[in-house]
């Protein structure tokens, strides 16, 4: 887990590459932390949650919920199961068996964001409660 947490720096610059990288960080991360969620882990589902919110500021809340969106919206219209798309494997999608899991995340995220960047009224990742 430490080592996967390693992997999610956010660096200054926004091209495009370095959104891709995230979102790519953010599909393992999510689909971790749905997975420990299932298990009944909230430690290390926090500890997650925790290393993708920090560093980010009310300003650029719209940024992560963007990417948060952009992950949870992949993992919800994939089926729970593994599959490819091709024989070559170059369209594995990413998957996860957890789906039952997300609301509980979504709920995790709001939470510690409100704790990172104080008392907000309105749910943070609009986009997801619903």
């Amino acid at each position: 887990l430490k080592i996967l947490l390693s992997l999610d720096n956010p660096g200054n610059e926004e091209d495009e590459r370095d959104l891709e990288r995230r979102v790519g960080v953010r599909m393992i991360q999510i689909g971790l932390a749905l997975f420990y969620i299932d298990r009944e882990n909230e430690l290390f589902a926090t500890k997650i949650v925790e290393d993708f919110t920090k560093g980010y500021t009310a300003k650029e809340l719209p940024q992560l919920e963007k990417e948060i969106a952009t992950v949870i919206d992949r993992i919800r219209s994939t089926p729970t199961f593994f599959w490819e798309d091709t024989d070559r494997g170059n369209q594995n999608i990413y998957y996860s068996p957890h789906h039952n899991a997300i609301p509980e995340l979504i709920k995790l995220i709001e939470d510690q964001v409100k704790k990172q960047m104080g008392q907000i009224q309105e749910p943070i990742l609009k986009s997801l409660s619903g």
